[in-house]
């Protein structure tokens, strides 16, 4: 009895410990035979191209003392094969990142050749020609500052006449330039970098005011002194007051530009603007009279002049995109505003002269002290923001020739308007050197012009 249960606990021994040999799969324990898998490709093994050296017939499975062997997985049509490390070794992160890239193909900033023109970046073909230039031709005009009443007719203070709004401004013709150069990477995504430059001739206006019996001005010279002459002796019973402006304008722009980032807006193209720029306003504005019973180019010193001049120059950065719809019979539609920010950098000079060069001062109350001289010059640095839009039509005559036509609309604040320093108390020369600068300037008008890619 005692030896039969002996055996029977050997036997529960001997049961468990091969359990659990063969439940941790340690070296020499026995496992499961496995049936071949059933190859149902519909397709030849041994003619198939992607197999790349692959056996023919189904491989066989170990089924004791081995791991068991996978079957081969195909590769996706089109994707790089790995490559063996020139080492022997297996292909490592590297070699596949090389591959990817190789896959991915040169830069073809000379090998692009769509069949119709491109609408792209500056309405050129992408990388078929990496630099690109164009010209052309703006005609703008500007709003008007506030006006300072300057004439009326003598007597009658009611009568007022003429004031610095009322000058006639012709619209300013210029020119505008563009270069620039696409730098393409792989899938030909380029960036480019692109400098502008555009400019107006000095734009002047003028206006001549008389009346019966004579003209005078509102504005207050008692106080001023030219060589001993108080300064209302030329503006009071003259007979002519006269107007003179003169405005210019210069533009440079830097800008960096990411083209191709489509998907924003359907059938639009959208690229994205990043630059510096600089703006002058120089505007110059004079008030002259001749003193009573001379006329204009008698004699030099019976005429005065009250002038201003000031410059404003604006240095900041400036971010904006340029929209641009599909092509329609080789036509396209664009709009590119920006907008930044800015130090505007002023500097006003106001003077108040003789025709034969002598220069005015102001005095006290008994007019034999003397205040301070003309001409008086102050700088500032202000805040100013300027914006800029552009809409219009591009046509592309060819791959390599494009032309456009539309409408410019630029507009700041924070600027010094020469209208704006003029004061009723000419002899106040401490509020004279303070600038004015809360200003705003609007110029608009149209502009024509022809790219080439290079």
């Amino acid at each position: 009895m005692k030896t039969l249960r002996l055996m029977a606990m050997l036997l529960v021994v001997l049961l468990f410990a091969s359990t659990a040999w063969a439940q941790y799969t340690l070296y020499g324990a026995p496992e499961v035979m496995r049936l071949p898998e059933t190859q149902n490709h519909g397709w030849a093994p041994s003619s198939y191209p992607a197999m790349q050296g692959a056996p023919a017939v189904a491989p066989t499975y170990p089924g004791y003392g081995a791991a068991a062997a996978q079957p081969p997985r195909l590769a996706p049509a089109g994707a790089p094969i790995p490559q063996a490390d020139p080492d022997g070794g297996s292909p490592n992160v590297v070699s596949s990142m090389l591959a990817e890239s190789s896959a991915c193909g040169p830069c073809v900033d000379a090998t692009c050749e769509p069949a119709e023109p491109t609408c792209s970046i500056l309405g050129e073909p992408v990388c078929c020609s990496p630099w690109f230039a164009s010209v052309g031709w703006i005609t703008m005009g500007r709003d008007k500052a506030n006006r300072v009443w300057t004439s009326y007719t003598t007597g009658d203070l009611s009568d007022q006449l003429t004031n610095t709004g009322d000058i006639s401004m012709d619209w300013g013709n210029g020119g505008e330039v563009r270069f620039g150069r696409r730098f393409c990477g792989c899938g030909c995504q380029p960036w480019a970098l692109e400098a502008v430059y555009w400019s107006m001739k000095p734009v002047n206006g003028y206006l001549g005011t008389t009346s019966s019996p004579s003209v005078s001005t509102p504005l207050d010279f008692g106080y001023t002194r030219i060589d001993g002459t108080s300064g209302e002796v030329y503006y009071t019973g003259s007979e002519e007051h006269r107007l003179w402006r003169r405005n210019e304008i210069h533009n440079v722009e830097l800008n960096l530009i990411r083209s191709n980032a489509q998907g924003c807006v359907p059938s639009w193209n959208v690229q994205w603007v990043l630059g510096v720029r600089f703006f002058r306003f120089d505007e110059d504005l004079t008030f002259g009279s001749v003193e009573q019973g001379f006329s204009w180019g008698d004699d030099p010193a019976a005429e005065a002049f009250l002038e201003d001049r000031i410059k404003n120059n604006l240095v900041g950065v400036q971010i904006g995109f340029d929209a641009r719809s599909d092509c329609w019979h080789r036509l396209q539609l664009y709009v590119s505003p920006k907008v930044g920010i800015y130090n505007n950098f002023i500097e006003n000079k106001c003077s108040f002269y003789r025709g034969d060069g002598a220069q005015g001062y102001a005095v006290d109350q008994d007019g034999t002290t003397i205040m301070g001289y003309f001409p008086v010059s102050s700088t500032e640095n202000v805040f100013s923001v300027l914006a800029e839009i552009d809409m219009g039509v591009y046509w592309h005559v060819s791959q390599n020739w494009s032309a456009k036509i539309g409408y410019r609309l630029v507009t700041a604040t924070g600027m010094g308007l020469a209208d704006h320093q003029f004061l009723h108390y000419v002899n106040d020369l401490p509020e004279i050197e303070h600038i004015k600068s809360n200003g705003d300037l609007l110029l608009h008008g149209a502009y024509v012009g022809v790219a080439y890619n290079y």
